[in-house]
Formats: structure tokens, C-alpha cells, sequence
């Protein structure tokens, strides 16, 4: 259970759980972690595998990936610090850091009848593939039909990209193959919304 006297984590789903990815400086490394408890979810990205996990040793383990997160553990007394609380504030600090996120970031490149690129995101790929088609939407140029209804657009998408470009339909891993979109890290996201037809907060 989260605590009460913090602002609400983006990094919580409904169930209380929580979810998101780890942004190494490797792209490729990006991973989801998902666990019950923020002080779970902690361990996991700093690979703690002990019961007996100490004030000491977790910020310890966080200073050694991360530096050492002197404005959070001032706030808290070593000796009575509940450590789920530690554990969730420092969460806080990685995702305002953007070094976590619940989002994969991805933007559309390929430019056609005046298409601008755009951002989409998800924390699944059926979250990414709906974020796709309603940016895809706002990035049609007045000619178009922008009030074609989702799955109207969508599968005129999937027909095309597979009679003109002879891939296997509208998905994710097809438009990265094909290099009509691309995956961006999230310190790297300030750069990529440049002359995108969106933005996100995240960005800033």
C-alpha cells in the first residue's frame, strides 16, 4: 500500500500495484518491472535479493546506480524510517528523473501527403497501437478524413501498409521494422517532440 501523505504515483495502477519501465542509458535495455509494493518494485531495479533489507543497504544500493539522494534521506530518521516510504519517495525521485516510466515512447517518422511526425506512447502494445491511431488522427492534414472512426482508420491503415508496402498489417514491430516509426528513450524525448504535431508533459 502506498503512502498517504504523498502525492498519488503515476507509476500505480488501479489495483494498487505497481508498474513501469527502467531507462538505462542503453536503449535496448529498456525493462518493465511490475511488483506489489514500491519497496518490491525498488529491489527489483536495484537487484536486491535479501529479506533483510536495512535503511542502510537500500540507499546504499540506489547511490551506487543512481548517486546519493541526500534531499530524501534527510528526511527520514535511519533508525524508524519505514522503509516502504523510503522506498516510494525514491521511486518518485527516478521517475522525475526520468530514469522510470510507465510509458514506451515511440515517434512516426515516415512524412507522406504531408503527414507530420508524431509521438505515441503506451504501456502495452495494445496501448501503443490505440495511442498511434488517435495521433495518427491529429497529424492528417485538412484534406483528410480526420473524423473516419478508430477502427474505420485502422483498418484502412492495416489494408494499406500491406498493399503498398507489403507488410504484415498495422503493428507495432511492422512500423519499427520498416523504419516508419522508432523507439525513444525518455531523456530523449525533449529532442524528439521538435516539430511534432504533439507533445508530451514528459518532455519538458
Amino acid at each position: 500500500m502506498q503512502p498517504t501523505n504523498k502525492l498519488s504515483s503515476q507509476l500505480i495502477l488501479d489495483d494498487g500495484t505497481y508498474q513501469f519501465f527502467s531507462y538505462p542509458e542503453d536503449l535496448g535495455g529498456v525493462g518493465l518491472n511490475r511488483a506489489d509494493t514500491a519497496l518490491d518494485a525498488l529491489k527489483m531495479i536495484l537487484r536486491l535479493s535479501c529479506d533483510d533489507t536495512t535503511f542502510s543497504s537500500l540507499v546504499f544500493s540506489f547511490s551506487s546506480k543512481y548517486g546519493f539522494p541526500k534531499h530524501i534521506v534527510d528526511t527520514f530518521d535511519q533508525c524508524s524510517a519505514n522503509l516502504e516510504e523510503v522506498a516510494f519517495a525514491l521511486l518518485e525521485y527516478l521517475y522525475h528523473c526520468k530514469h522510470i516510466d510507465p510509458h514506451k515512447y515511440y515517434r512516426w517518422d515516415f512524412m507522406s501527403n504531408g503527414l507530420m511526425p508524431f509521438l505515441f506512447r503506451g504501456a502495452n502494445e495494445a496501448e501503443v497501437m490505440q495511442s498511434f491511431i488517435l495521433n495518427y488522427r491529429k497529424a492528417l492534414s485538412r484534406n483528410a478524413n480526420r473524423h473516419a472512426k478508430s477502427k474505420e482508420l485502422e483498418s484502412n491503415l492495416d489494408m494499406a501498409f500491406r498493399t503498398l508496402f507489403g507488410m504484415k498489417g498495422l503493428k507495432l514491430r511492422e512500423l519499427l521494422s520498416y523504419r516508419f516509426a522508432s523507439q525513444i528513450h525518455i531523456r530523449d524525448l525533449a529532442e524528439a517532440s521538435v516539430y511534432t504535431v504533439n507533445k508530451y508533459k514528459r518532455a519538458a
